[in-house]
């Protein structure tokens, strides 16, 4: 299987074959953002376009008059401007179909969007959650929120994030166990999507609830064995999803260098589908990162096993140029260890303050420039003995 994603149309069933630079399934981010040849893996949680921008202790905004403070700290405020139904609140898991416009300092950036989400899922931004759980069907609310609530529009730590919503209707999901396969992978898949929105913007936790989510929608423990026969054309499809969430889930946990976490995840991948290129290759780059070339090495070759055909060639090429950067940490572990020994040799280290870094930081400059490592350590030893030499001649004079 290539390092291309298999994604269903909105209205199709999930593993059908797309491409798009903007989903993080896709083979092209194994050579951008987050599988980065040349990157170890981020961490945190900030949004690359909030970065350096908004702060989440900015100071709570004075409360206006008509609005509700609904978090007690000034950070989200609501006002009521068209009551709905009385007592037709939803309930965390239904269905809510919300009409939104945003507004930030005064400039629309988004204007009568319609979005349907579960509530309490971490599918839209924390201000919508919150606010529609307190909302009855058909009303109209404004509401301004702190610009940390937000990391889809470019904000800064002043800035004013307003929103116009109207609860246009909730709805009672059916139970899962009603639902046929093939039902369940397209929720699975969209909860992939949103959790792509999240790894988007850096935010990992809720990246990691809707992957999570997602896998849990498509395991069919509660699917009896007749069911599973009537519906066993629905299941490579299921499958597939299930890889694509487990390999997300496992690029998360690699971009909060939670290496052994997304090691897991990807064994629960391949334990179905053993040659997917993809979980080989994160498997491969997290040992790698665990300094563990050697293990790292190995599925390489299983990864370049697997990656037959025409469909794989840029694959090919993303393994070889890990197995190089694999071989060249190698070399600079080996290094920075003689290196050290020679250090303690001369009482020049404590190796229990130093010991513990070397081989991390061996690898680190190793992921950060496939080339091979320039011996300066040697330059600056024949520097010392050229010097000492020129001191003796001059003492001899």
């Amino acid at each position: 299987m290539s390092m291309a994603s298999k994604e269903p149309a909105a209205e199709a069933a999930a593993g059908k074959e797309a491409v798009s630079s903007s989903d993080p399934d896709v083979s092209q981010d194994l050579h951008d953002a987050l599988l980065s040849d040349t990157e170890e893996p981020r961490s945190g949680k900030t949004s690359g376009k909030t970065s350096g921008k908004t702060s989440a202790h900015a100071p709570p905004s004075p409360k206006p008059a008509g609005y509700d403070d609904l978090l007690s700290t000034g950070a989200l405020m609501k006002k009521v401007l068209t009551p709905g139904t009385p007592d037709t609140r939803p309930n965390k898991g239904d269905i809510a179909t919300i009409k939104v416009t945003v507004t930030v300092d005064d400039k629309v950036v988004e204007k009568d969007a319609v979005d349907a989400f579960r509530l309490g899922e971490a599918d839209v931004c924390p201000a919508w959650d919150i606010c529609v759980q307190m909302m009855n069907v058909g009303e109209t609310a404004h509401l301004i929120g702190s610009p940390r609530f937000d990391k889809r529009v470019e904000v800064n730590a002043n800035s004013r994030v307003e929103y116009n919503i109207t609860l246009e209707k909730v709805e009672t999901p059916p139970l899962l166990i009603d639902l046929p396969i093939s039902e369940r992978t397209k929720l699975a898949y969209e909860k992939r999507k949103r959790g792509n929105v999240w790894f988007g913007q850096n935010e990992l936790d809720s990246a990691l609830h809707s992957y999570k989510r997602g896998v849990m929608m498509i395991d069919l423990q509660d699917v009896t064995d007749a069911q599973m026969d009537q519906q066993k054309d629905s299941l490579p499809a299921m499958l597939d999803e299930r890889c694509l969430l487990l390999n997300n889930i496992a690029r998360a946990h690699m971009a909060a260098k939670a290496y052994t976490e997304a090691i897991a995840s990807c064994d629960l991948c391949l334990k179905n589908k053993p040659e997917n290129v993809t979980a080989l290759y994160i498997k491969a780059k997290c040992l790698m990162f665990r300094q563990e070339p050697e293990e790292s090495l190995k599925v390489i070759e299983q990864g370049l096993a697997a990656a037959t055909g025409p469909e794989h060639t840029s694959d090919v090429k993303t393994l070889q140029r890990l197995k190089q950067e694999v071989i060249n940490s190698q070399k600079a572990i080996k290094q920075k260890t003689k290196e050290l020994e020679q250090r303690m040799a001369l009482g020049l280290v404590d190796p229990d303050q130093d010991s513990a870094d070397t081989v991390e930081a061996a690898a680190a400059a190793a992921a950060a420039d496939s080339r091979p490592a320039t011996p300066w350590f040697l330059v600056g030893v024949i520097g010392v003995i050229v010097a000492v030499f020129a001191y003796f001649a001059f003492l001899h004079k």
